[in-house]
Formats: structure tokens, C-alpha cells, sequence
């Protein structure tokens, strides 16, 4: 993850905007903070910053994904597309051509 902006600048984002980005409350970016789940830079002026890939990475650790079968939605089954998983796919493939 790159925390630079076009122009080469570190994407630091104060909490307000960080909850913004997170969709979650400020309370809630403090008591991430607190509980340390999402790092921050601490200037000698007392300011906190928080940087993107902070955000990114705490955004990513909670995506959940389900098999088809789990999620309904409106009393029907709604299907979600799984993360490739190249480890498998291989295998998959080296076990079909030592079968041929």
C-alpha cells in the first residue's frame, strides 16, 4: 500500500476525515486508537494524524466473505464473488493433469 499522494507527499488524514473514510463515528477512531487496531503518527504539538494505509488495512481486515448459501437478502439468495485463490487454482490444475 502506498501512503504518497501524486505528488509525493504522505496521505495523512486528521481523525475527523479518518471517520469519514471509515464510515464510523470519531468516538469510534479513538477507541481504535486506544485499543491500538489503527496506527497514528503523534506530533510534539499533541496533533494526531492517521495514515491512509492505516485506513485501508483496518478497512480490508473487515471484509467478510461468505459462501452463497450463508447471505440472504430480501428472502433470496445473493451470491458473492470469493477471492481468487491462486494456491488452489494450481493445485486444482496440477491434480487434473496427473488424472488425464
Amino acid at each position: 500500500m502506498d501512503d504518497t499522494s501524486n505528488n509525493g507527499e504522505l496521505s495523512l488524514y486528521t481523525i475527523k476525515d479518518a471517520a469519514r473514510q471509515m464510515k464510523v463515528g470519531t468516538p469510534r477512531v479513538h477507541e481504535l486508537i486506544e485499543k491500538g487496531e489503527i496506527g497514528v503518527i503523534r506530533f510534539d504539538s499533541g496533533r494526531i494524524r492517521i495514515p491512509h494505509t492505516e485506513i485501508t488495512r483496518w478497512i480490508q481486515e473487515k471484509i467478510i466473505f461468505r459462501k452463497p448459501e450463508q447471505i440472504k437478502a430480501n428472502r433470496r439468495i445473493v451470491n458473492v464473488q470469493q477471492p481468487f485463490d491462486a494456491t488452489s487454482s494450481i493445485l486444482k490444475i496440477i491434480s487434473k493433469e496427473g488424472h488425464a
